[in-house]
């Protein structure tokens, strides 16, 4: 019930629409979007424990501010390619016995519906985009409060917490990039299934 609520304000609202990608349904969606984002949150801690390394969330987002200050303009530039490619294939739904599906509002109209190759692409550049600029926001966040000198701490638990948040969230976003990756250079150039000139 909860999950509805929220997939209902996310697919309603116009500046939460790129998280529309978490609400793609898809048998594979759960290994890139739980499995493999949920297991590196497990090795980072666990090594930050073995190596008894201090968790400082500033070191954290240092080390990662120069790669984070470049992923949106990557992400924005190819969904904006991909927005206005001219191309009959990618528009073209995605071929399987279980295609991505999506329940959005459009139009007033709420219902599920099949994504192309295009509108799918577009979700999960989009998204790239949406998550790329709140990990940057949230290392400026950290950034200032060390420059400022400023004397924070935090309880253990929420220190793990905004740890694990973190560390999801930027797993999250690197095994999608791959995932476009893939679909960018190779399965958008598969012949469909209808082609009749389709490989065997």
């Amino acid at each position: 019930m909860c999950k509805k609520k929220l997939d209902r304000i996310i697919s309603e609202s116009r500046l939460l629409r790129p998280l529309l990608y978490f609400c793609i349904q898809h048998k594979a969606k759960c290994i890139y979007d739980v499995a493999i984002p949920c297991l590196s949150v497990i090795c980072v801690l666990f090594f930050y424990h073995i190596w008894c390394i201090p968790l400082k969330l500033y070191d954290v987002a240092k080390s990662t501010s120069s790669l984070l200050g470049v992923l949106p303009g990557f992400y924005i530039a190819a969904l904006a390619a991909i927005a206005t490619f001219n191309g009959k294939s990618i528009d073209g739904k995605i071929d399987g016995d279980n295609p991505p599906t999506l329940f959005s509002s459009e139009n007033g109209i709420s219902k599920k519906r099949e994504l192309s190759r295009r509108r799918f692409l577009c979700f999960l550049f989009g998204y790239l985009a949406f998550i790329s600029i709140v990990l940057c926001l949230f290392n400026i966040f950290f950034l200032i409060l060390e420059h400022a000198k400023l004397h924070y701490s935090f309880l253990v638990i929420a220190k793990y917490l905004v740890a694990i948040f973190y560390v999801y969230f930027f797993a999250h976003m690197i095994v999608t990039s791959l995932v476009g990756l893939f679909y960018l250079c190779d399965r958008l150039h598969w012949p469909s299934h209808s082609d009749p000139d389709a490989e065997d």
